[in-house]
């Protein structure tokens, strides 16, 4: 072994991976045709969120030596990071079958699973490890977790308990139990976790997304929101499907309802007020909310700058409606309505635009949505412009209307349609 190689499983064993990884080409332009230096260099560039590069060095780790359980682990790891699932998946289970008795591979199996929302596999992988290794900290965070999500609080609170016992300065379970107590209602020992977390690893953004989430909770509107959104999260794929469209049939039926039965048509609408708004707030609490965190002297450290910017471009456009509203209120005038509607309901598509992945996906919704707002745009002009507007006169300008509120409701649906990905509350 290179004393480069030596130097760099030192640095990652301490978890100074960018380091670690220097030493670690350094080893590899002496010895190419070392499998262990590609597969430990592909889990340094993990870590250090560099994807792409990492799989093609475990790729290469692979060739070099397939029989090795460390090679197939570094694969799945890079290709858990990208996403990429089911391939994933095959890595890791390829890694525990050349070497069974691995905790850490059993651990890779389990965060895959999570990932793919499937908590009793994730479960019990998570247990299999610990079988190997009571004291496995990954296994532990990821049984626990497996647990919150499950429904199983206590336990998951008396896992990351102990956890938390062996390893009192793991940022990681610190961060994990910040999370159960936020599944739990308890922001407030939610956030003391989170930040503990940071103070132990000022770069682990689950912790600060943590906080954020904890921050907000602080109001009352957002902490219904967030049990909501972490209830949801808890729910399979299938069954957020089925409360998606009970929602909207459910909606349809009580429409229905209140043009057919007008003795409860003055029961129904407030109702049907209600869960119209809390659709509009399932999109745009949270960068609603990141907005109100602005005025916080440490909500605003806390928040990242992607973060900023979603709050600004969308508490721009809330707060541009909600005065057109009260225009409205005031006035009673056509012309103001159509203004905050056109707000209003560009409020769902800029969304979407900030829940979507980054790169290609955002984009396709950053151009959805400016094609939609170039629909509503003349009648937004000759609503505040009158005369004035250089749309008076072209026919078509109202008839775009019906179709620039259409784009804004199948805006929800469009990242389905396009393939989009879309980061979940």
């Amino acid at each position: 072994m290179s004393t480069a190689y030596l130097r760099g499983l030192v640095l990652y064993n301490q978890g100074r991976y960018d380091l670690a990884s220097k030493e670690l080409r350094q080893a590899i332009g002496e010895s190419p045709e070392n499998p262990l230096a590609h597969a430990l260099l592909a889990i340094c560039l993990v870590n250090l969120d560099r994807g792409e590069e990492a799989l093609s060095e475990a790729r290469e780790a692979v060739r070099l030596d397939p029989g090795a359980a460390l090679s197939h682990y570094a694969t799945g790891h890079a290709l858990l990071q990208l996403k990429r699932l089911k391939e994933a998946e095959s890595s890791a289970r390829e890694a525990i079958r050349l070497e069974p008795v691995e905790s850490d591979y059993h651990g890779l199996l389990a965060s895959v699973e999570l990932a793919r929302r499937d908590w009793s596999a994730a479960l019990a992988s998570a247990e299999v490890g610990l079988a190997l290794d009571p004291e496995h900290l990954l296994c532990t965070n990821l049984r626990a977790l497996a647990l919150v999500q499950l429904g199983r609080k206590e336990e998951a609170s008396h896992a990351l308990g102990s956890a938390l016992a062996n390893a009192p300065e793991d940022a990681l379970t610190h961060c994990n139990t910040g999370w159960a107590l936020l599944h739990q209602g308890d922001h407030r020992g939610a956030l003391e976790h989170f930040r503990e977390a940071l103070r132990l690893d000022p770069e682990l953004e689950w912790a600060r997304a943590g906080i954020v989430e904890a921050l907000k909770a602080h109001y009352l509107i957002y902490r219904l929101m967030l049990r909501f959104f972490l209830w949801m999260s808890r729910q399979t794929r299938v069954a957020q499907w089925v409360v998606i469209l009970g929602f909207i049939f459910g909606r349809n039926m009580l429409t229905r309802i209140a043009q057919n039965r007008p003795d409860l048509a003055p029961f129904v609408w407030p109702v049907l007020a209600l869960t119209l708004i809390f659709m509009l707030m399932t999109w745009i609490a949270s960068p609603l909310f990141d907005l109100v965190l602005r005025f916080n002297r440490f909500g605003r450290l806390a928040l990242s700058r992607e973060q900023r910017i979603a709050s600004n471009w969308i508490g721009g456009c809330f707060l541009l409606a909600a005065g057109f509203f009260l225009a409205y209120l005031l006035t009673d005038s056509l012309r103001v309505l159509i203004a905050m509607s056109f707000f209003g309901l560009l409020l769902l598509p800029m969304a979407v635009v900030f829940r979507s992945g980054n790169g290609r996906p955002r984009w396709i919704m950053a151009a959805y949505t400016g094609l939609v707002a170039l629909l509503g745009l003349p009648s937004l002009s000759i609503a505040l412009l009158g005369n004035n507007s250089p749309w008076r006169d072209v026919p078509t300008a109202i008839e775009l209307w019906p179709f620039y509120m259409m784009g804004c409701a199948l805006a929800t649906w469009a990242p389905v349609l396009l393939g989009s990905r879309i980061s979940e509350d």
